[in-house]
């Protein structure tokens, strides 16, 4: 009720409380009930059977995790088209909590950067950067070219 149903709107609509903005761009049109399933879907796989979802704070931001990735995941971000950033506002105004910076960031607060840069790593219990996920880069040994992957954010996150 407090971030699913004003997310959805937000993204299919443009309403923001009593607002009307300007609707994002999407890369595919996803209509509310896909939004929702794919919610449910990811909250399903993060949560179940994991000790620390006992823990309120742990589960916002479980949760504020999994609303990015799902209602907020066909959202554009270009240099034209700042949209990720403006839902990005738009959440974290939802969440009313406090904002650090850092590559770690506790379950009590939100990362100032862009939530699309964070990971809520549930083991840990904390925003993580994706950043601090990429390995350092090897070479194959046989130096074939189709064994070539460059980890780099984008590779991590997906």
């Amino acid at each position: 009720e407090k971030y699913a149903v004003p997310c959805v709107d937000w993204v299919l609509e443009g309403i923001d409380g009593d607002d009307l903005v300007r609707r994002p761009k999407q890369t595919v049109p996803v209509t509310n009930l896909n939004m929702i399933t794919q919610l449910c879907s990811l909250l399903e796989t993060l949560i179940i059977d994991h000790p620390r979802m006992s823990d309120p704070q742990i589960l916002e931001a479980v949760f504020i995790f999994s609303v990015v990735w799902s209602i907020g995941a066909a959202v554009v971000q270009r240099p034209d088209n700042q949209d990720r950033d403006r839902f990005d506002s738009f959440l974290k105004h939802l969440a009313s909590m406090g904002m650090v910076d850092g590559d770690r960031v506790s379950a009590t607060q939100l990362p100032a950067k862009s939530l699309y840069e964070y990971c809520f790593d549930t083991n840990d219990g904390c925003w993580k950067a994706w950043k601090t996920y990429v390995q350092s880069y090897e070479p194959p040994a046989d130096g074939q070219f189709s064994k070539i992957l460059v980890p780099t954010v984008d590779v991590v996150r997906s």
